[in-house]
């Protein structure tokens, strides 16, 4: 009999901040896309297995295609066999849509939080309405930043940061990042 476990996928999307670039052209290293498969493992021990789990090792990597600030990443895991004491997991991490700063500056970011641009920028010349969005954040210790990505034309929307305010809450961080990227998009 089949585990009911085998074919069990779990999908993360996140936005990689501009403080991850450590390389020209904004290029990302590996080891963070490594970082974002520990992530998507834990879930998929929890949601397996009801405990996070513990790496042993991965089999192979192969980095085809850069990771650069500014992108959205979606992170794939999938069961694909499960033994008594281990479990094979396929991983896989892409770009599903880059900002693009030859538009305007909200695109191209950097630290603190973005800018400019105007509604036409920030909507690439399309209204609000009927728009399949998605607003992905990213706590940070100092900063939280916050992406506004259109789903179904795979572009970036609208970015903004804000202090990420440990001193009272988190979400008074998140509130104020999410209402300055959403701020006019109706």
């Amino acid at each position: 009999m089949a585990d009911s476990r085998v074919g069990l996928t779990v999908t993360h999307r996140r936005y990689v901040p501009y403080s991850h670039a450590h390389y020209a052209g904004h290029l990302v290293d590996g080891a963070y896309a490594l970082g974002l498969f520990g992530d998507v493992a834990t879930e998929v021990c929890i949601r397996a297995d009801g405990d996070e789990g513990l790496f042993a090792s991965y089999s192979d990597v192969q980095f085809k295609a850069p990771m650069r600030a500014g992108d959205m990443l979606e992170v794939v895991a999938t069961v694909t066999r499960v033994g008594t004491r281990s479990r094979t997991i396929d991983f896989e991490a892409r770009v599903v849509c880059r900002g693009r700063p030859d538009l305007s500056e909200s695109a191209g970011g950097g630290p603190g939080p973005a800018g400019g641009g105007g509604d036409r920028d920030r909507h690439r010349g399309r209204p609000a309405g009927g728009v399949n969005l998605a607003v992905c954040a990213d706590v940070g210790s100092t900063y939280t930043k916050v992406a506004v990505v259109d789903l179904d034309a795979g572009a970036l929307v609208a970015a903004a940061s804000a202090p990420t305010t440990v001193g009272t809450d988190v979400l008074h961080g998140l509130d104020a990042a999410v209402a300055a990227a959403t701020a006019g998009l109706g």
